[in-house]
């Protein structure tokens, strides 16, 4: 299982693990009680996605996790020295006709 395939499905967990665990505890207390959950609910889910998404927007090799920050561009990507990867985080622009 690759990386980024990792980062989705702790996502799809928490995206569907949180709000049924509001649910849950909506159900079995008093009414009152479900709109503070509903927004704690919400506020897990945002900041729970940010945390697990942060490094995705950085040079990280989408199959291992690895920095790729250093590494050289060419024609085709990146290359992971990890995993030998490639990776098109930044092509280079095409040239100008």
């Amino acid at each position: 299982m690759t990386w980024l395939t990792r980062v989705r499905l702790r996502v799809v967990v928490f995206v569907i693990g949180i709000p049924l665990a509001a649910f849950g505890a909506i159900s079995l207390g008093p009414a009152w009680l479900a709109l503070p959950l509903i927004g704690i609910a919400v506020a897990a889910v945002t900041m729970t996605v940010s945390r697990l998404t942060e490094r995705l927007d950085a040079d990280t090799c989408l199959t291992c996790g690895a920095d790729l920050s250093g590494q050289g561009l060419n024609e085709r990507g990146v290359i992971c020295p990890d995993c030998g990867a490639l990776n098109q985080h930044n092509p280079p622009p095409l040239p100008k006709a």
